[in-house]
């Protein structure tokens, strides 16, 4: 059993996992109304869901530097666990919430740690599909819908991007142009690597433009206009 955390594995630190415990199911979040007339209320579901705990004890050998193990279960960062190697959890915070010493000579030392994550479980695998001509097509592999980023390279003049049928008008933007979904920002990114937000560039309902897993039905990204090359990185997750 091991866990890697913002790249790390627990045995570069001289680290042995005891006790892993995974987040059951996010719960989704929901509000009771009550309707006149009716003699119970009725759910009213919000299509958000709660951020959940991922609990493990850690048995530190003799020679384990402390501090530094302080240093690398804090923060946040990707975490993947033995058990779905295949998966990582967005952790949003990491804290030490126990320690103490066992063992006849009380030289052992436990650690129990708890990671606060995102509501979902993300595909490790998660490289960009790349075409240069419109529609593209392909499947997504999920329990819930995912929530994509799409670059679209060198744009010139007026464009429309769909995804599944929604649509969103760009325009007065030249060069690169990346949409993030999840994140609800359209930006372009100099050469210096800084950040320009551009949404006041676009139209539509960016937050509809979600992936659907489907073992039988295929998602489909098109565009009208020029435009070199387009990618999507699916951020496929699960509950």
């Amino acid at each position: 059993m091991y866990i890697i955390y913002r790249g790390h594995t627990n045995t570069e630190y001289g680290v042995e996992i005891k006790d892993l415990q995974v987040p059951p199911r996010a719960a989704e979040q929901y509000e009771m109304q009550q309707i006149p007339g009716r003699l119970s209320p009725i759910p009213f579901r919000m299509g958000q869901y709660k951020s959940g705990k991922l609990t493990a004890v850690l048995v530190l050998c003799n020679t384990a530097d402390l501090r530094q193990i302080y240093s690398w279960l804090s923060g946040e960062g990707q975490l993947i666990c033995s058990d779905t190697p295949q998966l990582y959890y967005r952790v949003l915070s990491c804290d030490v919430i126990s320690t103490k010493r066992v063992g006849a000579a009380n030289t052992i030392r436990e650690l129990s740690v708890s990671f606060t994550v995102l509501p979902f479980a993300y595909a490790v695998e998660n490289t960009p599909i790349i075409a240069e001509k419109s529609p593209m097509e392909f499947e997504t592999q999920g329990s819930i819908y995912s929530e994509p980023l799409i670059c679209l390279s060198g744009i010139s003049g007026d464009v429309v991007l769909s995804v599944n049928t929604v649509e969103l008008a760009i325009t007065g933007i030249t060069g690169d142009l990346c949409i993030d979904v999840e994140r609800r920002k359209a930006y372009q990114i100099a050469e210096d690597g800084s950040m320009t937000l551009v949404l006041g560039n676009t139209t539509g309902k960016l937050w509809n433009m979600v992936l659907v897993p489907s073992a039988t039905a295929k998602n489909v990204v098109s565009w009208t206009g020029s435009v070199a090359q387009v990618s999507v990185t699916k951020n496929e997750r699960w509950l």
